[in-house]
């Protein structure tokens, strides 16, 4: 009895250990949903990924619209600008900004008293294209402008010059002007910048900035008098501003869209 009871508490135990038998229908249903989920994933990552910015793109660019006009002021003055769309990504605008400015004052030293004027001119027309590459405001801008800059600078004697005893008239002493320009009439652009004209709401942010080939600029000075020969610094001032050939451009603006 004790032999078949042992044997009896051996088998319970052995079929106790045993694994339990997979369930193959259960096990299969399983994997189709998982598998069916997987797919669902993939789908909705290749639509965010890939369908959504092609989508997005398209949808911005469908908003382009047509003539705006803008208002700016930077390092080429104020000005105003007209766009007008060519293409899904090109924009071609124009326009025209300008600088004049003239100062006078009286500067004394050594009993000296010398009237100085300045006349600034910078501005000028612009011809420039736009190219977006993504489906926002960010753009490429080339193009070129026509444009005048000029400073010049005029000083004159207002009182006499006593010189060890000797009284000399204003005169006598002379005047001295000076000039400085560059004489390149088109000065190619080359430039990126954000904000588009042409799309989106009607008012609109725009920032630009680049750099114009501006060409070497000249420097002369013309003198009479007793202060003539001051005028022979000219060359030499003009070897040091011959590295002044390329000249920055940041502008900020505001547009307006009227078609």
């Amino acid at each position: 009895m004790m032999t078949a009871r042992r044997n009896y508490v051996a088998l319970r135990k052995t079929l106790k250990s045993r694994p339990k038998l997979v369930n193959v229908r259960s096990y299969n249903a399983v994997t189709f949903r998982a598998k069916k989920r997987m797919k669902r994933t993939f789908l909705l990552l290749l639509i965010v990924f890939v369908v959504g910015p092609v989508l997005a793109q398209s949808q911005f660019t469908a908003k382009r619209q047509g003539l705006a006009i803008a208002v700016k002021a930077g390092t080429m003055g104020p000005g105003v600008e007209i766009a007008l769309p060519i293409g899904r990504k090109l924009v071609i605008r124009a326009g025209g900004s300008a600088i004049s400015a003239s100062e006078s004052r009286t500067e004394t030293e050594d009993d000296l008293s010398v009237r100085l004027d300045a006349d600034v001119t910078w501005g000028g027309f612009s011809g420039l294209i736009d190219f977006h590459p993504f489906a926002n405001g960010f753009r490429l801008t080339g193009g070129a402008y026509v444009d005048n800059r000029e400073v010049t600078a005029y000083g004159t004697p207002v009182s006499t010059y006593d010189l060890d005893g000797k009284i000399f008239q204003p005169e006598r002493l002379g005047s001295l002007s000076a000039t400085f320009k560059y004489d390149q009439a088109v000065s190619p652009y080359l430039g990126f910048g954000y904000g588009d004209m042409t799309r989106g709401s009607r008012v609109g942010f725009l920032f630009d900035a680049g750099v114009i080939y501006a060409g070497k600029p000249t420097f002369e000075m013309v003198g009479t008098g007793m202060i003539a020969q001051t005028a022979n610094w000219a060359t030499t001032m003009e070897e040091g501003l011959k590295t002044f050939t390329w000249m920055p451009v940041i502008s900020l603006g505001l547009s307006f869209r009227i078609l």
